[in-house]
């Protein structure tokens, strides 16, 4: 199941602005549960996050793009509240991967769990 999410455009910030719910439902509190380590880019991230992070940026990724190329000046923010926060982090961290979004990303985080190894939290793209 596809975590709540939402897609905005903020002309006054100059911003596309992707926000991920935190825990909600009782299937968020099982995805909350779901904590056993699992690889992510070189490294151990939570699974549900992992999941969850994939699931959103398949639906969210052909609207982005639209939206970077109808607004090329606007930087691209993902946040979230607490799981939304860490699943931020996630989708973050596998946008940077790809060349396209290294200058557009910013990800101001509303309390976000700790959603990976310790390596990830000192990167400049996760500082906190």
């Amino acid at each position: 199941m596809t975590p709540r999410y939402f897609l905005a455009l903020d002309h006054a910030a100059r911003a596309i602005v992707v926000c991920i719910r935190g825990t909600y439902s009782l299937q968020d509190a099982i995805t909350d549960l779901l904590c056993h380590e699992e690889p992510f880019l070189g490294g151990l991230a939570h699974s549900g996050m992992v999941h969850a992070m994939l699931q959103v940026e398949v639906e969210v990724r052909d609207p982005l793009l639209r939206a970077v190329r109808a607004f090329p000046e606007y930087r691209l923010v993902v946040t979230g509240h607490s799981m939304g926060g860490g699943t931020a982090v996630l989708l973050t961290l596998h946008l940077l991967m790809e060349p396209a979004w290294t200058n557009k990303l910013h990800g101001p985080l509303l309390s976000d769990p700790m959603s990976g190894e310790p390596f990830f939290t000192r990167t400049r793209y996760c500082a906190r």
